[in-house]
């Protein structure tokens, strides 16, 4: 769902807001993705994108741009939700909507088929 609603946002050129659901979406995959490997608990943001790539994208082999696409949209969901990041091109958030998009759906296929991602 926060996929949709990003890419909703984005064609509705709220584009601040597009980042935050699609933080979220990294957000959820992630916390997904470590459940799957037996990790439950980790506290905060920077904390969750330390160990998703500690125990979920070094171990599985999946591409280390995955974890620089979680910090990344970290990074701009924070500018645009706290500190005004002006304004970002369309352009920049679609790419970025593109690269979230292969995150959730690269932690779908190298995690267990009951992994129950954003989108689901």
């Amino acid at each position: 769902m926060r996929l949709s609603a990003a890419r909703d946002l984005l064609n509705a050129n709220k584009l601040e807001d597009a980042y935050n659901r699609m933080y979220y979406a990294c957000y959820e995959a992630a916390h997904a993705a470590l459940s799957s490997v037996g990790v439950d608990a980790v506290r905060g943001h920077q904390g969750l994108g330390f160990v998703f790539g500690e125990k979920v994208v070094k171990p599985l082999g999946l591409p280390s741009e995955m974890l620089r696409t979680f910090q990344r949209t970290l990074h701009s969901r924070v500018l645009a939700d706290y500190k005004g990041i002006g304004t970002p091109s369309k352009e920049e958030v679609e790419e970025e909507f593109g690269q979230v998009a292969e995150l959730v759906e690269g932690v779908r296929r190298a995690c267990v088929s009951n992994f129950s991602p954003p989108d689901s």
